[in-house]
Parts: structure tokens; C-alpha cells; sequence
């Protein structure tokens, strides 16, 4: 039995989160391996550092291996840590390894910087793979490269469809023309939204539950990078998502 985790902070954990819950669903664990075309089962840790949260996981994880009579169930850490000095993520790394060993057999995969990632040198002694997260692209917009792409292969989602939807959204928002330009038409109602009526408040209601963590996503997407450039500017932004 093989069993996954993606540990990483809040902004390379979510856009792997939308991933997991729109292609593989919210029972995808509760699936037989059959089911699961043989694909591991997957947790998501690291976000923050809550002790609670990973006792009652690991003493799930344990229950569950200890159950397995005749194997030792194989558990897999994919840390995900631009630095490697993530205190989220690392923290999670280590206190899952030492309420686990004991039961499961531990093997690690990494994406990190490709030159200051803390994490490569003890990859390449360890010999566990190690991925990069490309330079110039924020841990919240890097769903599309290896720090997304690399998750999707394991969950066994198309990689391949996936990039051609991205390629046509892409090439929708090269347009002028704002009926054809879904980025163009959304940056346009927001700023006369700002600007003529001073709405700096903003409400997304995924009403399906696959959609729960894309609104999530979303919240820290615009925060992140809206939201830090109009508070340089004495201005507020804020998103609420309801389920």
C-alpha cells in the first residue's frame, strides 16, 4: 500500500489542492486501488504548523499500516520549499518521519531552487529526486511547471490535456478584444468597480464541492498580488469565499 503527501507552504500547496480535488474528487481516498488505477492515496500537510493536526494524521496513517499484516505500507514525502528552509513544510517533514518510521517504510522527493534550494545537497546525498521550482515565477503562479506537473504525474491526471487547456486560455488573453479576453474583461470590472464605485470587497462562491479549494486559491492569488500593490497605495483588498 503507498500513500502520499504533499508538504509545502500555503502558496505552493493550494494550486496542487485545486489539482487533487478537481481531478481525483473528494472520495479519492476512500476508492479501492483498482479504483485509483493504481495511484497512491493523498494527504496535504505543511500549510501550517499545527501539532494537532499531524498527531491525529499520523495516528491515522498508523492504525491504517498496522492493518497490514504481511507489508509494510511505503509513504511518500513530496516537499515542496522554494528555499528548503520552509518552516511549514519542514516542520511537517520531520515530525511525520519520526511518528511514522517506526510503521512505514519513509522515501522523500523534493522540488526546490536549482542553485539556493537548502534541500538539494541532502537529495543528492541521499540520492531521493529533486525537481526545480523555475526562476521568476511566485510559488502561487507556478502550477504550471514542476512544482505542479510533478504532483499530477503521481496523481495520474493528463499532464498533457492540462497544458493544452492552459495553452488556450493563454492564447484567449492575447486578445484586444474585450468580449474574447476573459483576463482583460475581469481586470476591467474590477478596476471601475474600484474606482467608481470604491468596492475594494470581493465574494466567490464555488457552489460545487470540487471548486472549494479554487476559491481558496483564488483569495491568495488576488491578495498576494493585488492585494499587496493597492495597500502600497493606502487601499485594502479583500476576497471572502463561502461554500
Amino acid at each position: 500500500m503507498m500513500l502520499s503527501f504533499l508538504l509545502a507552504s500555503v502558496a505552493l500547496n493550494l494550486g496542487n489542492q485545486v489539482l487533487f480535488d478537481l481531478f481525483c474528487g473528494p472520495y479519492w481516498n476512500q476508492l479501492t486501488k483498482e479504483e485509483r488505477n493504481g495511484y497512491s492515496q493523498f494527504y496535504f500537510a505543511g500549510q501550517n504548523v499545527d501539532p494537532v493536526t499531524l498527531v491525529e494524521l499520523s495516528s491515522c496513517i498508523s492504525r491504517e499500516a498496522k492493518r497490514l499484516k504481511d507489508r509494510r505500507m511505503k509513504v511518500l514525502f513530496l516537499v515542496i520549499s522554494k528555499s528548503g528552509t520552509t518552516i511549514e513544510p519542514v516542520t511537517a517533514v520531520r515530525g511525520l518521519k519520526k511518528l511514522l518510521a517506526d510503521v512505514c517504510g519513509i522515501h522523500l522527493m523534493a522540488i526546490t531552487d536549482k542553485e539556493k534550494g537548502r534541500i538539494r545537497p541532502v537529495a543528492e546525498k541521499e540520492h531521493f529526486p529533486c525537481f526545480t521550482v523555475p526562476d521568476g515565477i511566485g510559488g502561487r503562479f507556478s502550477i504550471f511547471s514542476q512544482v505542479g506537473l510533478v504532483f499530477a504525474s503521481l496523481a495520474g491526471i493528463d499532464i498533457e490535456s492540462f497544458l493544452k487547456g492552459a495553452q488556450m486560455v493563454e492564447e484567449a488573453c492575447q486578445s484586444n478584444d474585450i468580449k474574447e479576453n476573459p483576463a482583460l474583461l475581469l481586470a476591467a470590472l474590477k478596476y471601475i468597480a474600484t474606482k467608481k464605485y470604491d468596492i475594494t470587497a470581493e465574494v466567490i462562491m464555488p457552489y460545487g464541492d470540487k471548486f472549494r479549494s479554487f476559491g481558496w486559491w483564488y483569495a491568495q492569488l488576488l491578495g498576494e498580488f493585488l492585494g499587496k500593490n493597492m495597500i502600497c497605495r493606502g487601499t485594502w483588498c479583500t476576497t471572502v469565499v463561502f461554500r
